[in-house]
């Protein structure tokens, strides 16, 4: 968190306010397309709770081995698209 406070301080010239109101997505749309395995590789005891995490902006899709197979491409990129939508950076890419 601090380090997070110090760059913001750092870059306070060049970040530029942005008046679009945005919502958090829902964490059971952000549940839905996980693999819901359970498998707690991402070092959550469950999906959901990853799936809270993302939502609140603590976890990035990349912490979820499963969802980075080629089996899961079009579920990571529909997370993808909700959290760039949210303006969350809890993505595989920056949002921006």
């Amino acid at each position: 968190m601090v380090l997070r406070v110090n760059q913001t301080w750092e870059q306070r010239t060049s970040i530029r306010p942005s008046s679009v109101q945005r919502e958090r997505p829902k964490v059971l749309e952000l549940y839905k397309p996980l693999p819901r395995s359970n498998c707690q590789a991402c070092g959550q005891p469950a999906c959901l709770t990853f799936a809270l995490q993302l939502a609140m902006g603590h976890e990035r899709l990349a912490t979820c081995p499963p969802l980075l197979t080629d089996g899961h491409r079009s579920n990571r990129e529909q997370l993808q698209a909700v959290l760039d939508a949210a303006g969350l950076s809890g993505g595989l890419y920056p949002s921006g």
